[in-house]
């Protein structure tokens, strides 16, 4: 599959996003910015912003109030991806109350808030029950309003706290050193495990560190590669905003331990 076939260029609502029915292909973040730069090369498409700078190989930013889908980035590597342009323009929204997931018709759609329209729905998180909405302001949504999107979509809640807007940070945390087979491999988050979408064995992925002008657990995780009748191997790193993040991980076979799991 071409990169293409699985990126989406919104440019009404300024959001580059993963196809409706993308593959599980995982680009390169370099790819995605030679992509983006070749689609806004196109004469038709000279007169707007482009989404995306590149400060090194393996550094870049969102920039011109151009939003990344969350789900985009878990199909990304090789790079780090922080954002220009969020402060004052994308609100984050956590709902509670009687939620309703949002769908994917829901995208670029009015969310009211208590029935007045505030911005476009960009993107959500229904098991976080979290929506991104271009509000275009620094007027926040506030505790406890009652949120839908227009009469025609589908998502609904209540504000659970108001929204928050700033920058956010994508780092990229990659694994080396010798690993006993394929182990599971366990990130940590602010005390709480990561819902993997990687595969076993060694990764290069990014995770998001920073959200609305604020760190995440100081953009500190904890790796743990963890495999039975293998000895456990576990690295703490605090991840910076540019290129990448090694995470040294070691295993190897626990004589002391050799008994099937079933057997225990």
């Amino acid at each position: 599959m071409a990169i293409a076939d699985d990126v989406a260029i919104d440019t009404i609502n300024k959001v580059v996003r993963r196809d409706p029915s993308p593959s599980t292909t995982v680009y390169s973040v370099n790819a995605l910015y030679s992509y983006l730069m070749d689609y806004f090369d196109e004469l038709t498409l000279m007169d707007d912003e482009v989404p995306m700078s590149a400060q090194t190989p393996t550094s870049y930013t969102m920039i011109n109030g151009w939003y990344i889908q969350e789900a985009l980035t878990q199909f990304l590597d090789g790079g780090a991806i922080q954002t220009s342009g969020y402060g004052n323009e994308i609100h984050a929204l956590t709902l509670d109350g009687s939620y309703v997931s949002a769908i994917t018709s829901d995208l670029g759609k009015q969310v009211e808030d208590d029935a007045t329209p505030v911005g476009a729905l960009l993107d959500y998180d229904n098991t976080a029950q979290k929506w991104w909405v271009r509000i275009g302001s620094a007027t926040v949504i506030a505790d406890d309003s009652v949120m839908t999107i227009d009469s025609s979509g589908t998502g609904a809640g209540d504000a659970s706290g108001p929204s928050a807007t700033g920058e956010s940070v994508f780092a990229n945390p990659y694994t080396l050193g010798a690993l006993e087979g394929t182990p599971s491999i366990y990130i940590y988050q602010n005390g709480a495990p990561i819902t993997s979408w990687w595969v076993d064995g060694h990764f290069d992925i990014l995770i998001k560190v920073a959200e609305a002008d604020s760190d995440i657990d100081s953009k500190a995780i904890t790796v743990t590669a963890r495999n039975w009748t293998d000895l456990y191997s576990t690295f703490e790193i605090t991840l910076t905003t540019a290129g990448q993040n090694a995470v040294p991980l070691g295993t190897s076979d626990d004589l002391n331990n050799q008994t099937a799991e079933g057997t225990v």
